[in-house]
């Protein structure tokens, strides 16, 4: 019996001075920065993307039919933007005549024969 009084003893004796050893030595963790944060994050994988049916054919563009409609005096055409061909070479696909009177589905037809020419 004297011994598990003395081993009672000395367990009530070395266990606060192990707290207090223990307490001493514990820190804090060390913050991450952001860098080491944004590391820690996996990548999000990327979905592959099909490509969308836009419902129509690329190569045959819509050439609008001429329906008549109100007139306008058209004395030159421009084109602005484009940088594969000279503008000089689109107006000449579009076979414009200046100081013509056009109505709006012979301006899509002369804008239709642009896109034909990149095709």
């Amino acid at each position: 019996m004297f011994k598990s009084t003395l081993w009672a003893a000395a367990l009530a004796a070395v266990s606060p001075a192990a707290l207090v050893v223990s307490a001493q030595t514990a820190h804090a963790q060390v913050p991450v920065g952001a860098g080491g944060q944004l590391q820690q994050i996996p990548p999000t994988p990327l979905a592959e993307k099909a490509e969308p049916d836009l419902g129509f054919d690329r190569k045959s563009p819509a050439v609008v039919p001429a329906t008549g409609g109100p007139k306008t005096l058209v004395r030159s055409l421009r084109v602005t933007g484009a940088t594969l061909f000279p503008e000089a070479d689109l107006i000449a696909a579009t076979a414009f005549t200046p100081n013509t009177e056009l109505d709006l589905s012979e301006l899509k037809t002369l804008a239709a024969r642009i896109t034909a020419y990149y095709t």
